[in-house]
């Protein structure tokens, strides 16, 4: 876990503006979800986001979608310029973090980590 600390360090989320669907709030962080059935798993999201200590102190988004059955949490990277030089350790750190939250979160639904922009654009995926 502490290589995690490592990565929100390169992936501070930042707050977002505008309408990324419908959302649970909570201690600064935001988990917006495009489906209204996916509000549970949202909320699963911002409760494992919380009992892990990965708030900040600052406003953190994150979003959960779900394209033809495979789930995507969407990250927003603090430094686009430097995500495509994601050393070594810090894309295992995310790897394990995906790991963790499949097996926790997402326990027999496909999932991927996805490393966005402030529009929650993808811009690096950690399994490519």
């Amino acid at each position: 876990m502490k290589g995690l600390l490592v990565v929100f360090t390169v992936l501070i989320v930042c707050a977002c503006t505008g309408d990324y669907g419908h959302k649970v709030m909570g201690d600064k962080l935001t988990v917006y979800f495009t489906s209204t059935e996916d509000e549970a798993l949202a909320t699963k999201v911002a409760e494992f986001w919380k009992d892990h200590d990965f708030l900040t102190g600052k406003p953190q988004d994150l979003q959960l979608t779900n394209v033809e059955g495979v789930y995507d949490l969407r990250l927003i990277a603090s430094d686009v310029k430097h995500i495509k030089e994601v050393s070594i350790p810090e894309r295992k750190a995310l790897l394990d973090l995906q790991r963790v939250l499949r097996d926790s979160v997402f326990p027999g639904k496909s999932f991927e980590l996805i490393v966005c922009d402030n529009k929650f654009l993808p811009i690096y995926n950690i399994n490519e």
